[in-house]
């Protein structure tokens, strides 16, 4: 099973980021606000500023694929 995700600034429910996981859900959002100081990106850039103003972006699932077309599908998602 592979989740189709997106992160929404909470401020504005604009989805900054999509992406996709094999493992729990609740892991790879915490990954991504864990590693937020690591590189320099878009996305930390944007995470970094809602950790400045104490907010965190929202996590939500918009689809559940398989392994055989994961990629395609999660395209489909950001274009």
């Amino acid at each position: 099973m592979v989740y189709i995700y997106k992160l929404v600034d909470p401020r504005n429910e604009m989805v900054r980021y999509v992406g996709k996981t094999k493992s729990q859900i609740n892991d790879r959002f915490n990954d991504h606000w864990c590693k937020r100081y690591s590189t320099k990106s878009p996305k930390n850039s944007w995470l970094i500023s809602l950790d400045k103003i104490g907010l965190k972006p929202k996590l939500e699932i918009i689809e559940i694929t398989n392994d055989n077309n994961w990629e395609e599908r999660e395209r489909s998602w950001i274009i």
